[in-house]
């Protein structure tokens, strides 16, 4: 049985549990109310750190980095030919 430590609430909450230790914590949750809420809210707080910079993410890259890759890029490639 996996101590509800803070390395197994976010293993539990990051899927690196296996189907077996995930059940079993998550009867263990599921029958402790004081540990219920804590995990709720590192999910909760998981959740809301995922979706930062989201809208970044999502963003075309600009066409000046773009310019610079390819042509930094370009200049590697070159020189390795030398």
């Amino acid at each position: 049985m996996l101590t509800p430590s803070d390395d197994n609430i976010h293993a539990f909450l990051d899927g690196r549990l296996s189907a077996r230790e995930a059940a079993a914590f998550a009867a263990h949750v599921a029958a402790d109310p004081g540990l219920r809420r804590k995990v709720a809210a590192l999910w909760l707080t998981n959740q809301m750190i995922r979706g930062l910079g989201q809208n970044i993410l999502d963003e075309p890259v600009p066409d000046r980095l773009t310019d610079t890759l390819r042509s930094c890029a370009a200049a590697a490639g070159s020189s390795s030919k030398a």
